[in-house]
């Protein structure tokens, strides 16, 4: 028998794939994303209705709600968002993650159990890429946010490279399939033998918080006769609104090069051998509430 679903998140590989699957097994179906165009290849393909929304916006529900009325629930569906006012795909009103009851995979995985959309983490990288396409921009994925290997190496499909502060993260980045051409080593308190390790490996780039940090590298550089890409971390002295422990930007920190010795210090960047100065990084903190400062 042909029932009506609704499917969200419809652009994305995931969405799209499950959208062909109804569709192929005689299920009449509803595609909503944000992507108008990619959409519209979608539902043109399948020879479906389509309405253009964004899950994470306000006022989502009430553009779509139409559409839900006679479905027969939800095939999948992304972001944060309050599932209340929506019929999943089970006959229960029951919380699922990408289509999937939470109960079925505590049944089949058992607990403690730790659950990513993985096309809530795709949406929301493309949407950056997206912005940061326009300055010809890449995206690193910060490793110290979650190093579990199958979030590092879905990143890297993505074609993320990663941004990491120790060893043992660039160990997990090349475990989960990651070039180490695509490593920034950032972070402070780098050891020599990181260094060395890093320099072997031939990462994309080293980010100095200190001119003694540069001394090492270039020591270490030296030595292997291996060159060095290196980034200046200035330090902005921003105090952004958020908490203390984790605002990088001030002045008082212990992170990134104070104003006054960018100049001399990138001077010495071009003097060095085996040093290749390649720009400038900032950093002002994590979970920036308030872009008023």
């Amino acid at each position: 028998m042909s029932e009506k679903y609704i499917v969200f998140g419809a652009t994305g590989s995931i969405g799209s794939s499950l959208a062909e699957q109804l569709v192929s097994s005689g299920n009449n179906i509803h595609l909503v994303a944000r992507n108008e165009a990619g959409l519209k290849n979608i539902s043109d393909k399948l020879g479906c209705t389509s309405t253009v929304a964004n899950v994470l916006e306000e006022g989502f529900i009430d553009k779509v709600k139409n559409d839900i009325a006679e479905t027969k629930g939800i095939a999948y569906c992304v972001g944060s968002i309050d599932l209340k006012p929506l019929r999943m795909v089970t006959d229960k009103e029951e919380l699922c993650v990408q289509g999937i009851p939470i109960s079925d995979l505590v049944h089949k995985h058992g607990t403690p159990l730790f659950i990513y959309d993985s096309t809530l983490m795709e949406e929301r990288y493309n949407a950056f890429l997206e912005t940061v396409s326009i300055v010809k921009g890449n995206i690193h994925y910060a490793v110290k946010a979650n190093d579990a290997l199958a979030i590092i190496s879905y990143f890297s499909k993505l074609g993320s490279g990663a941004d990491i502060v120790s060893i043992g993260e660039f160990q997990k980045c090349v475990a989960a399939g990651m070039s180490p051409q695509k490593i920034i080593f950032s972070g402070v308190g780098k050891e020599n033998s990181e260094i060395e390790i890093a320099l072997k490996n031939n990462i994309l780039q080293f980010n100095i918080e200190s001119e003694e940090e540069l001394d090492d590298i270039f020591n270490v550089a030296s030595k292997l006769k291996l060159n060095a890409n290196i980034c200046l971390r200035v330090n902005p002295n921003i105090a952004p609104n958020t908490h203390k422990k984790i605002s990088t930007g001030d002045k008082e920190t212990k992170f990134g090069i104070d104003f006054k010795s960018v100049n001399s210090i990138y001077k010495k960047l071009h003097e060095l051998n085996y040093i290749t100065p390649v720009g400038l990084a900032v950093h002002i903190g994590s979970q920036i509430f308030d872009f008023n400062f």
